[in-house]
């Protein structure tokens, strides 16, 4: 429920929003390294940013944080030549539909399904017989 969804972003900005999206400088060489790893063995990556519920999604400083989180990492898949998708805006986790998709950390397996049934239906990434 959006109560629910309001206690986990409650807990989330009392644990220090600014804390929420910061990746470290390790954190950026470690992905650099899956990534270049990656393109060396010709291993395709896509990477995707997941939509936040609304009610959260339109917190300004919210919004903010998570915008320069997905430039960074943008950045990061551009300059090994993989793609990312900002399905923050496709609307395939309607928060008023799907209240269960998401913790503020992980998608369940309903979310987790829908996202995955998008990138295979847009991206055809699934080996067909």
């Amino acid at each position: 429920s959006s109560d629910r969804i309001k206690n986990d972003l409650a807990s989330t900005v009392e644990g220090n929003l600014d804390d929420y999206f910061k990746i470290n400088e390790q954190q950026i060489n470690e992905l650099k390294k899956i990534l270049r790893t990656s393109r060396a063995k010709n291993i395709r990556v896509v990477g995707y940013f997941y939509e936040y519920p609304k009610v959260i999604a339109e917190i300004p400083r919210f919004a903010a944080l998570y915008q320069v989180y997905k430039d960074q990492i943008s950045f990061l898949f551009d300059s090994y030549g993989y793609i990312i998708i900002d399905l923050s805006k496709s609307d395939i986790l309607d928060a008023s539909e799907d209240s269960n998709y998401f913790n503020m950390h992980h998608l369940s397996e309903i979310g987790a399904t829908k996202v995955f049934n998008y990138l295979d239906t847009n991206l055809n990434l699934s080996h067909k017989k």
